[in-house]
C-alpha cells in the first residue's frame, strides 16, 4: 500500500520544519566555531559539533511524528525498523566551507518509502532559501516552480564537479576534471552537493558530477532535480540510487554527452 496524500503532506511539513530548525542553529553558529574542538573522519574529513547538534535536532523532530521511520545519517547510526519509510540526512553538507567561514553549506533530508524517493527537502540557511520536492508534483523554492536549463550543447554547459575523499574518489575526481577541461564552457567546485544540486535544478547550472556518492548527500537533491526536468543516473546511465557509485545529474538536454566523454 502507497503512503497517502495526507502521510505525505505531514512528512514533507515535517522535513521543512527539522531542515528550518537545524539551518536557524547553523546560522545562529556561523563563524563562531572553535577550530580546536573539531574532531576527523577515517579520511580526514572533519566533523564538528555543528554537524552533530544541527542532526540530534533533525531527528529530534521526525521521532516527534514519525517514531517508526528509519534513519540513516552521515553523523550517527541508528536501529532499523521495520518501517518501508526512510529518512535520509545531512544535517551540514559543506561541513568544510561552513568551518572556513563560506556560506556554501546546506542541511539535506530525503524521504524514501519502499526505496523510492518520495519527498526532498534542501535548506540553504545563509540564502533563506527552501527547496522541496514530492514525488510526481514538480519542484518548488517556496512558491516558485523549478525548471532545469535549456542548454543542449555541452560545449555552451557550466558544469560542477564533487568528489568524496577517500584517495580513489579523489583520484577519480581529477580524472574527471581532465575529461571535461576543454569540452565544456566551464566547470567549477563547490563543495556543497546541496547547492550543487539545487543550481541544476534552478536552472543556473547544466550538471553535477559526484565521484563518489553517498544517499544522505544526493537523495533529496536527486527527487528535486528530476521533479524539475532533469535527468540522474550513475556512470553507467543507471537510474541513481540510495547504493549507486556516483552520480551524473543532468537538465536530460546534455546527459547522453556527458557520459560519453566521462
Amino acid at each position: 500500500m502507497q503512503p497517502t496524500q495526507k502521510e505525505i503532506n505531514a512528512i514533507l511539513s515535517t522535513a521543512k520544519i527539522a531542515s528550518k530548525k537545524a539551518g536557524n542553529y547553523l546560522l545562529k553558529n556561523f563563524r563562531q566555531h572553535d577550530p580546536s574542538k573539531y574532531s576527523y573522519k577515517k579520511h580526514r574529513e572533519i566533523v564538528t559539533q555543528a554537524d552533530k547538534k544541527a542532526n540530534e535536532i533533525i531527528i529530534k523532530t521526525i521521532k516527534e511524528k514519525f517514531p517508526e521511520h528509519n534513519i540513516v545519517s552521515e553523523e550517527a547510526s541508528y536501529p532499523k525498523n521495520k518501517s518501508a519509510f526512510i529518512w535520509y540526512i545531512d544535517p551540514l553538507d559543506g561541513t568544510t566551507n561552513y568551518t572556513a567561514g563560506l556560506p556554501l553549506f546546506s542541511v539535506n533530508i530525503g524521504i524514501t518509502y519502499n526505496d523510492e524517493p518520495i519527498v526532498g527537502v534542501i535548506n540553504l540557511p545563509h540564502d533563506k532559501e527552501l527547496y522541496h520536492a514530492v514525488e510526481g508534483k514538480g519542484a518548488w523554492c517556496a512558491d516558485r516552480k523549478l525548471r532545469v536549463s535549456k542548454t543542449s550543447k555541452l560545449k555552451e554547459s557550466f558544469l560542477q564537479l564533487c568528489h568524496a575523499y577517500s584517495a580513489k574518489e579523489r583520484l577519480g575526481g581529477a580524472q574527471v576534471v581532465k575529461k571535461i577541461t576543454g569540452k565544456c564552457r566551464v566547470y567549477r567546485r563547490f563543495g556543497c552537493a546541496g547547492i550543487e544540486h539545487t543550481n541544476v535544478a534552478s536552472g543556473r547550472t547544466d550538471a553535477i558530477i559526484i565521484i563518489g556518492s553517498r544517499p544522505w548527500d544526493n537523495m533529496a537533491g536527486a527527487l528535486i532535480i528530476r521533479e524539475a526536468g532533469g535527468s540522474v543516473t550513475d556512470r553507467k546511465n543507471k537510474e541513481w540510487n540510495a547504493k549507486s557509485k556516483d552520480v551524473i545529474a543532468t537538465n536530460g538536454k546534455i546527459h547522453k554527452q556527458l557520459l560519453h566523454i566521462i
